[in-house]
């Protein structure tokens, strides 16, 4: 397969953070869904104290299945009032494919040009919620690629022009089948995945093992970080299948309650094995924007 590395910028802000990864820069992105504060003018503040030490700003969609202002509105605010790149994140778990498409061509209309496709945690039955799953990752990246390289839609309709649009996926390196993971990997990046993001790693020989069941890997990856601080953390993050904690962290927290120090340093360690096994950045997911500042730093100064 063939990768795009169009660079076409007669839109100021077009593709910059999609330029960086084609050109092998190392990148750091930022997820907007962890700030503290659900208003939007809360949000835009915390951004605005952070953007110059990043890339990108990742906008969740209902991360952790709970309710997140819309993708699109909150990437177009972030965009024009801060003047940063953004990536879109797409959830099959609560939407069909007309939706899907729908929020697609929103994209290009206000000129947000990387979207991520994730399938989304599982909503709680308790919450009397139903989830959608009409299509898998897969499935809605395939899709999406064939709005872009063949212009037209699910209702046979022409889309009348080609979107500029790179679309991306996730990749769970704490799978516990690794072997199967690796193979949904490969098939996101068949059906047309330009681009991925790990899900958390909290275990830095997960990336040794992936990179060892991949080989050279085909397309940019950029490995996410969430430094954990407190036994509370713990206790919530252990409740999503997706993550898997060391035992030895998880013991350590359950002892010491709480060590901002240690968060920092494993969070680190995990960055400096993603560079030096040729990972394309570090994705930080953190609530406080003060440590946030604090380990971007120490990134930028030991990694970049």
């Amino acid at each position: 397969m063939v990768y795009s590395k169009n660079t076409d910028s007669s839109n100021g802000i077009y593709l910059k953070f999609f330029e960086k990864i084609m050109k092998d820069r190392f990148v750091f992105t930022f997820e907007v869904g962890c700030l503290k504060g659900f208003t939007i003018r809360s949000i835009l503040k915390n951004i605005g104290k952070v953007k110059r030490f990043f890339d990108a700003f990742v906008v969740p969609d209902n991360p952790f299945a709970k309710v997140f202002p819309h993708p699109l509105a909150l990437c177009d605010k972030i965009r024009r009032e801060n003047g940063v790149d953004v990536v879109m994140t797409i959830c099959c778990r609560d939407k069909n494919r007309l939706a899907i498409q729908s929020e697609v061509l929103g994209a290009e209309l206000l000129d947000i040009r990387n979207i991520v496709v994730v399938t989304g945690d599982s909503l709680s039955k308790s919450d009397g919620i139903k989830n959608v799953f009409d299509v898998n990752s897969i499935q809605a990246i395939k899709m999406i690629k064939n709005m872009i390289t063949q212009e037209n839609i699910s209702n046979k309709l022409g889309i009348g022009e080609r979107l500029k649009l790179h679309v991306g996926a996730v990749v769970n390196l704490s799978s516990r089948n690794l072997e199967e993971e690796v193979e949904r990997f490969f098939m996101k990046i068949d059906a047309g995945a330009e681009y991925a993001f790990t899900q958390i790693v909290f275990d830095p020989n997960l990336l040794v093992e992936f990179k060892d069941n991949v080989g050279k890997i085909p397309i940019p990856v950029i490995v996410s970080i969430y430094p954990i601080t407190s036994w509370e953390q713990i206790c919530f993050l252990t409740s999503f299948s997706s993550f898997e904690i060391p035992p030895q962290t998880i013991a350590y927290f359950r002892q010491k309650r709480k060590d901002t120090d240690m968060g920092v340093k494993e969070a680190l360690n995990i960055a400096f094995k993603a560079k030096e096994l040729g990972f394309n950045g570090v994705h930080i997911i953190c609530k406080n924007v003060n440590l946030t500042v604090k380990l971007v730093k120490r990134l930028k100064e030991e990694v970049s």
